[in-house]
């Protein structure tokens, strides 16, 4: 099953956002993602969080149509993004991917992008996406398909991430140990109809992004 989560975070293209939940099995609102969903006249599946981000005549769009809430204390250890990955995962899914995500709280954008770290170690496919970038991490390769536009950057989430191939790429490697600090993955280009990224050892962030002129 596939599963897409709205958050809290930034959402400027509402007709991008909506065209993409389309590939989606189930759509799960964290907390103030209803928001988004009220923007776009779309409905949940279900709600999950605490619901102290979400006004009054959001929550009665919820409520007029008689959509599922899970609710929790605001007390809770848990983000409203982790608490809606841990509903997914009791649905067994196995494409996650994160919209609204990312956002001027960057400490909530770090922490939804380590959200994909115990998901990869499940062999769940898990990704943060808006209108500029599409965020996810591997530990042995991936491919990423060539666009017009597209910069693809890798670092490192551990300390070192061993054996690093770029292959299709205008600057490739072969099997490179990158350390966490450097910037020599900075801004890539896919040249081949795909660029395929092998990993020996460690985690990889991927990141695939355009700039918001183009």
């Amino acid at each position: 099953m596939k599963c897409a989560i709205i958050a809290n975070g930034d959402i400027r293209d509402y007709l991008f956002i909506k065209k993409s939940l389309l590939e989606y099995d189930f759509l799960i609102c964290a907390d103030g993602g209803v928001r988004h969903f009220y923007h776009m006249g779309l409905l949940p599946d279900i709600v999950v969080g605490d619901l102290d981000s979400v006004n009054e005549e959001h929550l009665q769009y919820i409520k007029a149509y008689n959509i599922p809430i899970q609710k929790f204390s605001p007390d809770k250890d848990y983000t409203d993004t982790e608490l809606a990955i841990r509903y997914a995962l009791d649905l067994n899914a196995t494409d996650i991917a994160i919209f609204g995500a990312i956002g001027t709280r960057m400490d909530h954008t770090l922490s939804n992008i380590f959200l994909l770290v115990p998901l990869l170690k499940r062999g769940i496919q898990g990704k943060l996406i808006d209108e500029y970038n599409e965020i996810s991490i591997t530990h042995n390769n991936i491919e990423v398909e060539k666009k017009i536009g597209n910069n693809i950057t890798i670092l490192p989430l551990v300390s070192q991430v061993k054996g690093i191939t770029l292959e299709g790429f205008q600057y490739p490697l072969e099997e490179y140990d990158m350390k966490m600090g450097e910037s020599i993955g900075i801004s890539n280009r896919v040249l081949s109809d795909y660029g395929k990224i092998i990993v020996q050892e460690g985690i990889l962030l991927v990141i695939i992004s355009k700039d918001a002129s183009e």
